[in-house]
């Protein structure tokens, strides 16, 4: 993670003392933060990795429940049949509106 030590200014406090980069953001950090720095990776990494186990437990799961998977189906097609139907709604009613504007004005 760190290479070189020369007194550059560390990326976080500023400060002119001994400092490594990170290869990774190519920014330079003392010691302190340096290991601060490698824990928020460390964390980050951590987050990612228990995303991708419950991502892929969620999927195991609607692959071996597929009744999960065609309820979900049945939402979104109740949703798409709302929206159509709105969308209907909508467009008579314009119609409505644009034929009583034309004839009462």
């Amino acid at each position: 993670m760190a290479t070189s030590n020369i007194n550059i200014n560390c990326s976080i406090c500023n400060k002119e003392i001994a400092t490594s980069m990170c290869r990774g953001c190519s920014k330079d950090f003392c010691l302190e933060h340096l290991l601060e720095h490698h824990q928020t990776l460390q964390t980050k990494l951590q987050d990612i990795q228990n995303n991708f186990n419950e991502f892929r437990q969620t999927t195991i799961e609607q692959k071996n429940q597929p009744e999960k998977l065609s309820s979900i189906e049945k939402i979104n097609q109740s949703e798409t049949n709302s929206i159509e139907k709105i969308k209907q709604t909508a467009k008579e009613c314009r119609e409505i509106l644009i034929n009583y504007t034309k004839y009462n004005f």
